[in-house]
């Protein structure tokens, strides 16, 4: 199959499917030359189709994949305009990749002394978990003029002039990491999650003192295509995660390992042991609080669970996969490693 900008038209509803849809049209064979293909051509559509558009003054919703809740507008910001240049995020997934597209944010602004605003989707997700979440909406400013460069070579940040606009999915760990201490307390979750979290660790630690938490976080229902179009691997296997955890059962005389993913039947099934706790039916921000209430963590891949493992601090084993977000991260954190 041609993977041809024709065929790439794109409508905002269908932008959280667009890599299953078109990575498995494409052979095994020419997979990761389609991948590549595949992401250049998005980027390329959605920033035409979004940065482009004629209707500006709606691009606070044009920047997210879905529409926000509306916000009101404070009075002294009706015919207020930055006094320094801009930067902003496109929106696209769900929890982690938000993370990723605010923290990066955050921190490319302040490297670049520019004004960061964020998309009201972002901010109104990010906000229903973490406290400190202050950044004031894109909504703000959409009467004032934007001039703006949509950047995907960050070699080219101290070149650039101007408002900038970061592509949806955008992950800069070269940047965030050497500024973790600060994002970890831009990150603060709310209250009600952690007290819910240590509640959690109390009871299945059945009153035992001295208990060393390990977070496992477990992906697989989505991304079995996204492991073979990108890493041409399957998904880790339950072996992978029993010789992780036999590890930490080697180094710490009390541990309790607890278990968050989007299987959790297949957890229950292939992880089950008397020191191990699947949690099921806590929603996505409590389940991120909870494993970042853990003091180290076992993750293969995905940004939720690379999340849960940066605010959990402590030691972190990921899967080995070449080239990928994780393996950036543990090139950089002296306390994460690989292994299969």
């Amino acid at each position: 199959m041609n993977v041809s900008e024709e065929n790439m038209t794109l409508k905002s509803s269908n932008i959280d499917n667009l890599h299953t849809k078109y990575i498995s049209s494409v052979s095994t064979e020419a997979v990761s030359a389609r991948a590549s293909q595949v992401h250049k051509l998005l980027y390329k559509n959605i920033a035409h189709k979004r940065l482009y558009s004629k209707v500006l003054k709606n691009r606070d919703e044009q920047f997210c994949s879905e529409k926000p809740k509306p916000i009101e507008i404070p009075s002294e910001w009706k015919n207020r305009c930055p006094e320094k240049s801009v930067v902003t995020v496109m929106q696209i997934g769900r929890l982690g990749n938000q993370i990723w597209e605010y923290v990066s944010l955050l921190v490319l602004a302040n490297i670049t002394g520019r004004e960061p605003f964020v998309p009201s989707c972002i901010l109104q997700t990010l906000s229903a978990v973490f406290k400190n979440i202050t950044t004031l909406p894109l909504k703000y400013i959409e009467h004032c003029p934007f001039h703006y460069h949509y950047l995907i070579d960050y070699q080219e940040i101290e070149k650039i002039d101007g408002d900038i606009v970061l592509p949806f999915y955008v992950q800069l760990p070269q940047f965030v990491i050497p500024h973790l201490e600060e994002v970890r307390n831009v990150l603060q979750f709310h209250d009600h999650l952690t007290k819910k979290s240590q509640e959690i660790l109390v009871r299945i630690s059945k009153g035992l003192r001295d208990v060393v938490f390990v977070g496992v976080h477990v992906r697989r229902t989505d991304y079995a295509v996204y492991m073979t179009a990108f890493y041409i691997k399957a998904l880790a296997t339950a072996d992978y995660f029993l010789r992780q955890m036999n590890y930490f059962r080697n180094k710490y005389s009390r541990v309790i390992f607890v278990v968050v993913g989007d299987d959790p039947d297949w957890c229950e099934r292939e992880l089950s042991a008397d020191d191990t706790v699947v949690v099921k039916g806590k929603s996505r921000e409590q389940d991120l609080s909870l494993l970042a209430s853990c003091n180290h963590s076992i993750l293969d891949y995905g940004t939720f669970g690379t999340w849960g493992a940066l605010l959990a601090g402590g030691e972190t084993v990921l899967y080995n996969l070449n080239n990928g977000l994780e393996q950036k991260l543990a090139d950089m954190m002296p306390n994460w490693r690989r292994a299969t």
